[in-house]
Order: structure tokens, then C-alpha cells, then sequence
């Protein structure tokens, strides 16, 4: 059965908002980014902010053409023929897995850490059961019409988001006025290398060129949309620029918070919540927590967008015989409920088994997060190259338009793919470049094996 258009703008742009979860990845990521770049993590956002719009007009070019709900799968299929789409849908279909254990994951070390500072210790499955929990919630969400699903996933990061922005701004007056509580003031120096470490600013880009992953979200919705071919790309546009603008300004606010010195940017590397740290300084324990509950909302909704994403995905292969046609069932909401149930199971059995292998509940956050930045990556590789022969025009000039913003889009995501995995990593995330390239092959595999089964439709 056909998926029925029925989502508005704001439920389109919902799903992007939520596969990225900006409130969840500005609270978590600087503080990885602060290793790197020392104070100048507000520089780090910029530049990242200069490229991702680009990448982004990359998914417009292609979006915009038809509506579809196989995002990678349609968009590239149409360009390079069904064996290539089958290889980009199936690669970024098994990536939105990865993240649906990285944000069930997330949201057992989220309330952990809150419970943590209150004195409470969660049992030693006490993580994983939560995520489960997590991930049971967002697929009663996801098997109801899209319509509620995209309510609550932009209600949900919406409030987090709000409740960021109102803590910057009374944390913006402070400075302003009277001063932080160890003298802090605004300075430009957070976007100068002067007291960065250099070496390390390549990689403070990669990390916050990955905080905007999922911003392509809404390129699963477009057989749910109401006007796919304008909603899909004015959404993912709307994504990428309003999330860079979030993140310069929150990042520049926050660290001016902190302070810039060698001492107060150590306290931002060793913080478990970026925003919450400082609201705690300068407002009061309860909005720290208030805040970190706000982030485990986030979190969720990037449960319920990733189940929602992926079971769009595999939808739309399995109805053009490329998967099993058990993926291309509907139930009585009309939504392809057994599809959303595959990735809900493969995300619980996969919280299980790691935290059998493992002792400590962080790592599968760590491990997940990383190999699923690798594959975003990879996936999004695809897609200049994609809109390149969708904007190719005869002639010279026709040609020099048709390369300069995909190549831009293609050299970025390459570079910070090659940073990304090289050096190799260490430590519990060491087997995080072999698990996605074990995800690769089977993508390939998949398309030698299925993809000339594939009924990818022309544009319109």
C-alpha cells in the first residue's frame, strides 16, 4: 500500500531537526571539540557552517526533482541507474540504525549522569534497559500516522532548543553587564587560532562538520509529504543553515561563559554537558538539570526520526523488490510498520549484546557514534556526485556551473572523512572504521546481488 501524503512543512522539517538533534549535540560534542581547538570552538562551527549549506543545496538539487521516501536510494538511483541507488539507500538506511542506538544509548547515559549527580548509581544493565525503553517508546510513536510523529518530534526540540537559546541569552546579559563569576567577558579571541592549538583545528571542523549530521532527514519523508518537491528541500535548506546559526551562537555565548584560559577550557573538555555547565554557574543547579532532561528529550527524537528514517528506506526498497516485501507492509495507519519494527529490534539486540561485551555502558555510545559519523560520510559522498549530473549542461559553462558547488561539497566531506579515520582509533572505538566497513561491503554486496531488482522510478 502507498504512503499518504499528509505531513506539513513543519512536520518535514521535524524529521531533520530531529535526526540531527542540535540541543542534544551542542550539550555533548564541544567538549570533544575543546581537546582540538582549545577556546576557538565558535571558529570550528563557522567554518563547518560555510560547508554544510553547501551539501545541503546538494539535496535540494536532487529533492527537488520528485517525492520519494528512500531519500539516497531514489536520489541517487535516478541520476546513476537502481544498482548505485541500491547501494547509497542501503548504506544510509543501516547508518540510521547506528544512530538509533547512538540516541538510545544517549538517552540511558544522559539520565544516568543526572541521576549520578543527585547521588544515585543506575544497576549495571540499568543504561541499556533505559535505551530499550527509549526504543520501544519511539516505535509506538513511529507505527502511528507521521502526522504525530512530526508533532512530537519538533515539540521535543523545540523546548530543548528554546530552553538552550533562553540560558544563552541570560548567560549573554550576564557578560554583558555585570560579569561572569571569575571576571568572563565576551572576547573575539574564540575565532583566532591565537590560543588554539593549530594542529588540532582540522579536526575541531570534522567534529563539528558530524554535529549536522541527519540533516538530510526530511529526504525520507517525501511520500508523506504534502508537497514533496517544495517541503523536502526547503526543509533540509531550513536544517542545515538554521542549525549552524544555533551552533555559533550557543558555542560563542557558552565558552565566553567558561572563560578562555588554559584552566577554564580543560573544565569544558572535562564537562558531560556543555550548555548545562555553565547554566549551572551562572543561573542554578536545577536549570543544569533542566537542561540535560531537555537533552535526553532530544535524544529520543532522534530514536523515534532514525526509526522513521530507515523504515522509510527499506519501504521503498522492499516495494521495488530489492528487500524482502515483509519491509513494504503497511498496517492500519498506513505506515510501514514492520520495517520500523526490524529497526527497533536490531537497535534493542544491539544494546544487549554490546553491553554483555562490554563493562562500561559509554562505550556503546562512543562506538556507535563514531561509526556512524564514518558512514554519514561515505553517504554523503554520494550526493554532489549525484547533483552534479543533475545540474550538467551542455557546454563549457553549463559544465564549470554543474561542478563548482558539488566539488566544493565532494573535497569537504572527502577531507573530513580522511581526518575522521585517520589515524586509525583507539580504544574502545578501535572497531569502529572495521564495522563500518563491514556495512560497505554489504551495501555493494547488496547491489551486485538485488540492485538490478530495482524499480527506481524517473524523476518528474
Amino acid at each position: 500500500m502507498a504512503l499518504k501524503p499528509g505531513l506539513k512543512f513543519i512536520g518535514t522539517l521535524g524529521v531533520s531537526l530531529a535526526l540531527m538533534a542540535p540541543s542534544f549535540s551542542i550539550d555533548l560534542n564541544p567538549s570533544a571539540m575543546a581537546t582540538e581547538v582549545g577556546a576557538a570552538i565558535p571558529l570550528a562551527f563557522v567554518a563547518a557552517s560555510l560547508i554544510v549549506p553547501i551539501l545541503a543545496i546538494c539535496f535540494a538539487v536532487l529533492t527537488r526533482k520528485r517525492g520519494q521516501s528512500g531519500s539516497l536510494y531514489g536520489l541517487v538511483g535516478d541520476e546513476f541507474g537502481p544498482r548505485a541507488g541500491t547501494a547509497a539507500g542501503a548504506l544510509l538506511g543501516i547508518t540510521y540504525m547506528f544512530v538509533t542506538v547512538v540516541g538510545a544509548s544517549a538517552v540511558g547515559v544522559l539520565l544516568s549522569s543526572l541521576w549520578a549527580r543527585h547521588g544515585g548509581i543506575l544497576p549495571k544493565y540499568g543504561v541499556s534497559g533505559v535505551g530499550i525503553i527509549a526504543i520501544i517508546g519511539a516505535l509506538l510513536l513511529v507505527i502511528r500516522p507521521p502526522q504525530l510523529t512530526g508533532r512530537v518530534t519538533v515539540t521535543l526540540e523545540a523546548a530543548t532548543i528554546g530552553l538552550i537559546l533562553i540560558t544563552t541569552f541570560v548567560v549573554l546579559y550576564q557578560l554583558l553587564t555585570t560579569g561572569g563569576p571569575a571576571g568572563q567577558r565576551p572576547t573575539w579571541s574564540v575565532f583566532t587560532l591565537t590560543d588554539s592549538p593549530t594542529g588540532g583545528i582540522a579536526l575541531g571542523v570534522v567534529l563539528a562538520f558530524t554535529t549536522f549530521a541527519g540533516f538530510e532527514g526530511a529526504a525520507t519523508t517525501g511520500g508523506e509529504s504534502r508537497d514533496a518537491t517544495r517541503f523536502v528541500p526547503r526543509a533540509i535548506l531550513a536544517a542545515a543553515i538554521g542549525a549552524g546559526l544555533f551552533f555559533i551562537l550557543v558555542s560563542t555565548v557558552i565558552v565566553w561563559g567558561y572563560g578562555t584560559s588554559a584552566a577554564q577550557v580543560a573544565e569544558i573538555a572535562n564537562s558531560d554537558s556543555f550548555v548545562g555547565g555553565v547554566a549551572d554557574q551562572y543561573v542554578g543547579n536545577g536549570l543544569g538539570d533542566l537542561i540535560t532532561i531537555g537533552a535526553t528529550a532530544s535524544a529520543f527524537g532522534t530514536v523515534t526520526a532514525t526509526t522513521f528514517g530507515a523504515s522509510r528506506i527499506f519501504y521503498t526498497m522492499a516495494n521495488d523488490g530489492v528487500l524482502p516485501r515483509y519491509f513494504a507492509k503497511t498496517n492500519k495507519s498506513n505506515v510501514p510498520a514492520y520495517a520500523a519494527l526490524f529497526v527497533a529490534l536490531v537497535g534493542a539486540t544491539t544494546l544487549v549484546v554490546w553491553d554483555l561485551l562490554d563493562d562500561n555502558p559509554f562505550d556503546v555510545f562512543d562506538a556507535a557514534s563514531t561509526t556512524s559519523g564514518f558512514l554519514f560520510l561515505v553517504a554523503y559522498l554520494t550526493v554532489p556526485v549525484a547533483a552534479a549530473r543533475a545540474l550538467w549542461k551542455p557546454g563549457f559553462r553549463g559544465a564549470v556551473r554543474a561542478l563548482i558547488l558539488p566539488t566544493i561539497a565532494f573535497v569537504a566531506v572527502g577531507f573530513t572523512l580522511y581526518k575522521s579515520i585517520w589515524p586509525l582509533p583507539t580504544g574502545a572505538v578501535a572497531i569502529t572504521p572495521w564495522l563500518a566497513l563491514i556495512v560497505i561491503v554489504a551495501a555493494l554486496a547488496l547491489m551486485v546481488l538485488r540492485g538490478s531488482h530495482a524499480k527506481v522510478h524517473p524523476a518528474v
